[in-house]
């Protein structure tokens, strides 16, 4: 990214009605655009999900699918990893190494074998702890390890077919979501189903993204050896056969940029007839969205939702109208999906950040940017809600951006930002108070933080205006 670029980009960005989408967009593509945060998420190189998508329903024109099991199979994938972020916390936590390259890991590992299984988990403990610490964690966990896991793929399925009937999916693509990682032998999670007892849609899923991730780690050749070899009795026979020959289709998404990435999924949309998202629809994906994202990290729970009511109330204190405090209201709930870049061991740290931590931290920013640039109307307003980690003195990250630079969008969301993190109680330290959190955060009035911000939401504050806070005071 350019930062001279971003700065003219981002300085004349305003809160209007026009700034993102408020009209129809395509509920594909709105999906699809956000799938880079789960594979974020997931340790997968952007991409996977739409890659995944592209394979999988090339796989179903060989099975000749009819129509409706073609849509099912296409929502099927865009929606695939829509669970995993808030799954298996528990274990991940225990094992202390970085959840996402885990999550990665444990899609390529054998679970049904009891020394791959230990092999996954002592892959993932810190690898700077001495050896035998690290063996006392996978050592602690063998008792209950097994029943972990199934909880772990249970959780995802279900989270992931929440969302799909929250957004008013039919039930089988909630069933197949929920069947995802099952195998065609019997040895998957989490109910250990078998062969027809699979829904279709998840058995071409789960070999569609087998074949991506492995394509991506070894190759398309290697991996098509791989799916119709060693992991043969995991896949359905008929879907292993219509996979043959899709070595120049893995090759040539492996080189795809995204945006031709894409608008090729946009394409791939079976039956002619795309469906809509409205400002309803859109704002209800973009709520269900942000706590996707919230849940990745036990200390975030519900934190984007409070942060967009924050923004709100800071808005009507500003004087915006009823169509800008809607547009920011949208955009705080997607502003931080490149959150899903940070590993966990960072987020919940209850210790200062190294260097290398924080170069981390200091990145996710930009993934936003990246991410919310495809999402359909949110164009022209993807830089400024990148930026709320900027401030009014250059002080902020990850562009230094300065005084006019930092846009109105971003000033707001980086007042509402602080205030909630300080008035929540973090893995270091305990909540603040409300008045002492405003307190700390006048004494950055006019300097970092926008004045006119801060005097909003302190009178929010004190009239009663503003939302509970995750902990379930009253900011008041």
């Amino acid at each position: 990214m350019n930062p001279a670029a971003a700065r003219a980009d981002t300085a004349d960005v305003r809160p209007t009605s026009e700034t993102a989408a408020t009209g129809p967009v395509r509920l594909a593509a709105l999906l699809a655009a956000l799938s880079p945060g789960l594979d974020l998420a997931e340790g997968q190189p952007i991409g996977h999900a739409r890659r995944t998508c592209l394979i999988g329903m090339g796989m179903g024109e060989r099975l000749e699918l009819p129509l409706a099991d073609a849509r099912d199979l296409y929502f099927t994938l865009l929606l695939k990893d829509a669970g995993g972020p808030g799954a298996g916390t528990a274990l991940l936590a225990r094992l202390g190494g970085d959840d996402r390259r885990a999550r990665r890991d444990l899609r390529r590992a054998d679970w049904s074998c009891d020394l791959w299984a230990l092999r996954w988990a002592f892959r993932h403990t810190p690898a700077r702890a001495p050896w035998l610490s690290r063996a006392r964690r996978v050592a602690a966990l063998v008792p209950a390890g097994r029943s972990l896991l199934a909880e772990w793929f249970a959780a995802r399925g279900a989270a992931a077919a929440r969302l799909a009937e929250s957004l008013g999916f039919g039930p089988r693509v909630a069933q197949a979501l929920r069947a995802l990682d099952e195998h065609w032998d019997g040895s998957g999670e989490p109910r250990g189903l078998r062969g027809d007892a699979i829904p279709v849609a998840a058995r071409i899923a789960g070999l569609a993204q087998a074949l991506d991730a492995l394509a991506c780690a070894l190759g398309p050749a290697r991996a098509l050896e791989v799916v119709r070899g060693e992991r043969a009795r995991w896949f359905d026979p008929a879907a292993l056969e219509a996979c043959a020959g899709l070595g120049d289709l893995l090759e040539r998404l492996r080189l795809l940029e995204e945006d031709a990435l894409q608008a090729e999924v946009a394409a791939a949309e079976p039956g002619g007839a795309a469906l809509l998202a409205g400002p309803v629809c859109f704002d209800r994906v973009a709520e269900a969205y942000a706590a996707v994202f919230d849940d990745a990290a036990p200390a975030r729970a519900g934190r984007t939702a409070c942060v967009a009511e924050l923004a709100a109330a800071i808005a009507a204190g500003l004087g915006w109208g009823a169509a800008a405090t809607a547009t920011l209201r949208r955009v705080a709930w997607l502003h931080d999906i490149g959150i899903l870049s940070v590993p966990n061991r960072i987020l919940e740290s209850r210790h200062p950040l190294t260097a290398d931590d924080w170069e981390v931290v200091r990145l996710h920013p930009w993934y936003s940017r990246r991410i919310l640039e495809r999402v359909p109307g949110f164009e022209r307003i993807a830089a400024a809600a990148a930026a709320h980690h900027e401030r009014l003195d250059g002080r902020g990250y990850p562009q230094g951006l300065r005084g006019g630079q930092v846009p109105q969008v971003a000033r707001v969301l980086a007042v509402a930002d602080i205030y909630e993190a300080l008035t929540a109680a973090r893995p270091f330290r305990a909540a603040l108070a409300p008045r002492d959190a405003l307190a700390l955060m006048r004494r950055d009035r006019g300097i970092g933080l926008a004045s006119d911000c801060v005097d909003a939401l302190a009178a929010a504050v004190e009239s009663g205006a503003v939302p509970a806070t995750r902990s379930g005071r009253r900011a008041a």
